[in-house]
């Protein structure tokens, strides 16, 4: 989390192509386990479904050359409680969060 105050909060994630390909048409998801629910994103097109969110790459930048990260985040509400979101995935695939 970037920044936090009462029942609300900012994060960013950052997607690096680690891998000797052009990653083509990303998304990105990671999944709530506090009930956190997404008040609005920026540089991506963002949904929430149940605890699951996921971004989709914007028009102007669908592709992610070999080494090229990209920034993508967002706003939300919590409670009381509020820990980092898990199960990172890019494309479908598990990645690292951190």
């Amino acid at each position: 989390m970037e920044h936090s105050w009462p029942n609300g909060f900012t994060a960013s994630a950052t997607i690096t192509n680690r891998g000797p390909d052009t990653l083509r048409s990303w998304s990105l998801a990671m999944t709530f386990t506090a009930g956190q629910r997404l008040t609005e994103g920026w540089n991506g097109t963002w949904t929430q479904r149940g605890n699951r969110l996921t971004a989709l790459a914007p028009s102007w930048k669908t592709d992610l050359r070999p080494g090229e990260a990209f920034t993508t985040g967002f706003n939300g509400s919590s409670a009381a409680s509020n820990p980092a979101p898990t199960g990172f995935t890019v494309n479908g695939a598990a990645c690292p969060a951190g």
